[in-house]
């Protein structure tokens, strides 16, 4: 289904600029050479995901039960430099921190084989953050008070070390901390976008983009449970572990607002 949704992408590219192509009424700017954008994105999906049943125990918590408090944002900024009037080379620069807190009553939700104690609640905290360089290419057409593009870029993405923590909230109950090892994706992406020119100066903008990223962890899993609100240390344990996967990405979106010089 995904890669339906990715031919579906390529071709809408391809049909918009074709026509606009052929559309004799387009405005050059060509005295605008630099470009700064400022862009809020979607956050995405943990790079961490379908990593291990461990993880995934543990990951669940996070989109079927308790009440999530989602404090997960990803920021960037864009600097673009036209080499003509319709071809432009960028530079995106991100950064996404995923945090999530849920609490849930122990008596919702039962996992693994391991009984959980009932009658108390449980908190779950997630927190993880990706930092990101896509040096790109686009062609951009402009019309009257708007402007559509397209380009490539290759995509560069450090992922930290995600840290997994669930406390049971009992005199009893086990108290978990697992830390998953950094990684990092490399590949291909494509970008769609528009601007609106609230003045010449200053555009609103949109952005859709797809990638193909091939991702890689290496490192130590650290697992440790304690018992009790005095944390008595239970058990603890270190892991070499090493994971790699190649994946087209879910379709990502962005806003932005745009400064042109």
């Amino acid at each position: 289904m995904r890669y339906k949704y990715s031919i579906l992408f390529l071709i809408f590219h391809s049909s918009i600029f074709a026509q606009l192509s052929q559309d004799s009424s387009t405005i050059k700017q060509a005295k605008k050479k630099w470009v700064i954008s400022v862009n809020a994105n979607t956050v995405g999906i943990l790079p961490y995901k379908d990593y291990g049943a461990t993880f995934n125990d543990g990951f669940t918590v996070f989109t079927n039960h308790g009440n999530d408090q989602d404090r997960s944002y990803s920021l960037g900024i864009n600097v673009s430099h036209f080499l003509s009037a319709d071809f432009a080379v960028r530079v995106k620069l991100f950064k996404t921190q995923r945090k999530i807190i849920t609490y849930v009553n122990s008596q919702d939700i039962q996992y693994s084989s391991i009984p959980i104690p009932q009658g108390f609640l449980d908190t779950f905290s997630l927190s993880q953050n990706d930092w990101g360089v896509s040096p790109g290419i686009f062609y951009q057409i402009h019309k009257k008070k708007f402007s559509f593009y397209c380009g490539l870029d290759i995509e560069y993405i450090s992922h930290s070390k995600t840290n997994l923590i669930e406390t049971q909230n009992s005199n009893s109950g086990y108290n978990y901390f697992r830390q998953f090892p950094k990684g990092s994706s490399f590949g291909i992406g494509s970008f769609l976008g528009t601007d609106f020119f609230v003045i010449p100066q200053i555009s609103l903008g949109t952005e859709f983009s797809l990638a193909f990223l091939r991702t890689n962890f290496k490192g130590l899993y650290y697992n440790r449970r304690t018992i009790g609100i005095s944390q008595v240390l239970d058990f603890e344990r270190n892991i070499m572990e090493s994971y790699s996967r190649t994946q087209l990405t879910n379709p990502r979106a962005s806003i932005s607002l745009s400064f042109w010089f």
